[in-house]
């Protein structure tokens, strides 16, 4: 007979399985094949807009700064509406939703959607 640990395991990693499983399906509803589309742009892009550049934020207040701030900006506009929606469609907790950015943190550009 398998330990209370091993069968506790299992019953995690299903738990784990159904939740991103849920997420996908909600993510499907709400993520459009253009945005998904862009958002595989950012994670993949080397010279253009790129998840580093999202998370890196403006240094100073200089002009060059501002300006890919801007840049920023205006590639990210027409899809904060959906961006929203999405998020607010997954409903997560305040907790999950910072489990979640920190992955980004940590895998960056490893990530896939």
């Amino acid at each position: 007979m398998p330990s209370l640990n091993i069968l506790s395991y299992k019953l995690i990693s299903r738990v784990i399985q159904q939740v991103k499983k849920a997420l996908n399906n909600k993510l499907r509803i709400h993520v459009s094949s253009e945005l998904h589309g862009f958002l595989n742009t950012i994670i993949d892009d080397k010279d253009g807009l790129s998840l580093s550049q999202l998370r890196a934020g403006a240094k100073s207040v200089m002009v060059t700064e501002l300006k890919k701030e801007l840049t920023v900006y205006h590639q990210l506009q027409p899809y904060t509406r959906q961006i929203d929606n999405a998020v607010k469609g997954l409903a997560l907790s305040s907790k999950n939703q910072q489990h979640f950015g920190e992955m980004v943190d940590y895998y960056g550009s490893k990530l896939t959607l």
